[in-house]
């Protein structure tokens, strides 16, 4: 997750104000598990969210093809190089109790393929990834308090 600051009037003083403005940009990869945990367990309600698989869909030549984080970096974010990072192809050659710090700097990336996917986006595509990303926010939500309610009729079940 990234995020930057639209407004600079407003202060943030805690996480939860920072994940729930809606004028601050919060930039996540499917943000379905990370809306669906910070809701589950803290009763966040994530607003201001622009989904980066999303506008990677819909800026790509091939809108069928939803693409995970590991193709975006190795496709898009190892193309731009004018910000002097260098990237290696580390995989398999990390043992598997240390991979995660590499995952980790995918993060860092996040700002570089949000500003290559944004540029390719035409303004009406652009209105309709952050509707969507909503909605994936919103879906999110209806699915914990679904399951919510299963498991209170089978523990009222149960009970009788």
């Amino acid at each position: 997750m990234t995020f930057w600051r639209v407004n600079s009037n407003s202060r943030m003083t805690t996480l939860k104000g920072i994940l729930t403005s809606k004028d601050i940009i919060k930039v996540f990869f499917d943000v379905k598990k990370n809306s669906n945990a910070l809701y589950s367990e803290f009763k966040i309600k994530l607003a201001g969210v622009h989904d980066l698989q999303l506008m990677e869909l819909l800026a790509s030549g091939s809108p069928h093809r939803l693409r995970d984080i590991e193709d975006c970096f190795w496709r898009d974010a190892y193309r731009r190089q004018e910000n002097g990072w260098r990237f290696w192809d580390l995989r398999g050659a990390v043992p598997s109790w240390c991979s995660h710090r590499i995952r980790d700097r995918w993060v860092q990336i996040l700002p570089s393929l949000y500003a290559f996917y944004d540029a390719k986006l035409l303004p009406g595509r652009r209105k309709s990834m952050i509707a969507t990303s909503n909605s994936k926010v919103e879906f999110s939500r209806y699915m914990i308090r679904d399951m919510e309610e299963r498991r209170r009729a089978f523990m009222r079940r149960d009970v009788d």
